[in-house]
């Protein structure tokens, strides 16, 4: 067992009720206008991002900028805000580069509507404010197959984790994200609703992904039939009587003890209790990265993979697939190499 496990960000309270509620009424109005001119076209999720954002910053202005009005903002209060997220919140470039886009895009919208009573107002952002690399902050996590039976066994050994077991081999076998699962109803698996030669389960209905839009990506998701199933089916009975104990109505697929469905934090919490068994960083998205490795050792075509997962691109595949270079099947680009081999010490 590991107890001082790597896979931790830094954290900082950065806003409160009490701060949110005294920044700049004029501040507060020009948020909730950008959240609704956005949210014709943006998710749930961004928009939660967007605000989230906002109030940090806003919060600063508060504390360090007299709360002043955003057109009011100098360059350099808005470079000395990017410095305090890099040397006081320690951001990564990816976290730096979500909240550069978000004050751009607010400028944008800020010209959009109040460029009259404003004509000296320019989007200042990306040019004042140059962007850092993306690298990340926390290591990646790396699972071996054994790994994976080892917490697979483990679950399915007590029924109490029943649940978990094929929440996580639903993730194993899938490659969902986290939001993805928990859109998983009683209706959405059907074992005669089969997929590429009948190894994979096919979802019976779109599941909506990452991506643009409102609605994001819809998308039908596919499972590793064989490997899944046997979770599956002991889970369905487990499901069966929390129905009948509880007397829910509920159509999500993955239920609490008391009959409500499971939410994202308490898969989050399952992932870091399933770190003391593997002994590394647990997170759900590592299981997605495992999907894409697991098909590549077994040969799948990049074809194949990018169509089974949903990508529109092949970079997406380079990027899941957790595979050192000397691990690869080679044997096909080494074979040629023997023959040549051969070929020169006959002719010695």
């Amino acid at each position: 067992m590991v107890n001082n496990l790597p896979r931790r960000t830094f954290k900082k309270v950065t806003t409160s009720p009490e701060l949110i509620e005294k920044i700049n009424p004029q501040n507060k109005k020009l948020i909730d206008l950008f959240l609704k001119s956005k949210g014709r076209k943006c998710s749930d999720a961004t928009l939660k991002n967007y605000k989230s954002d906002l109030n940090i910053f806003f919060c600063w202005v508060l504390n360090n900028c007299d709360n002043k009005y955003f057109p009011d903002i100098k360059k350099f209060e808005m470079s000395d805000f990017f410095s305090y997220t890099v040397d006081e919140l320690q951001w990564s470039g990816k976290r730096f580069a979500r909240m550069r886009s978000t004050l751009s895009s607010l400028s944008d919208v800020f010209l959009k509507f109040f460029e009259d009573d404003y004509p000296r107002f320019r989007n200042y952002i990306n040019s004042v404010i140059e962007p850092i690399p993306k690298e990340p902050v926390r290591e990646k996590t790396v699972l071996s197959d054994e790994e994976i039976k080892q917490l697979l066994d483990y679950l399915d050994s007590d029924e109490k984790f029943v649940t978990e077991a094929c929440v996580l081999a639903l993730a194993i076998y899938s490659g969902c994200r986290i939001s993805e699962l928990l859109q998983f109803n009683i209706d959405t698996i059907d074992v005669n609703h089969l997929a590429y030669g009948n190894s994979f389960l096919e979802t019976t209905h779109k599941i909506r992904t990452k991506g643009a839009g409102k609605q994001g990506k819809l998308l039908n998701k596919y499972i590793i039939k064989d490997l899944f199933l046997p979770y599956y089916n002991k889970y369905l009975r487990y499901r069966a009587e929390i129905v009948k104990k509880t007397k829910t109505d509920s159509k999500a697929l993955f239920l609490q003890n008391t009959g409500k469905p499971i939410k994202v934090s308490t898969l989050r919490s399952w992932a870091l209790s399933w770190e003391n068994i593997v002994g590394k960083p647990m997170y759900i998205h590592a299981l997605r990265h495992l999907f894409v490795t697991t098909l590549t050792k077994k040969g799948l075509s990049d074809e194949l993979i990018i169509s089974i997962v949903g990508w529109s691109s092949a970079e997406m595949k380079k990027i899941y697939t957790d595979i050192d270079d000397k691990d690869r099947n080679w044997d096909k680009d080494l074979s040629k190499l023997e023959s040549f081999i051969k070929e020169e010490k006959e002719i010695e």
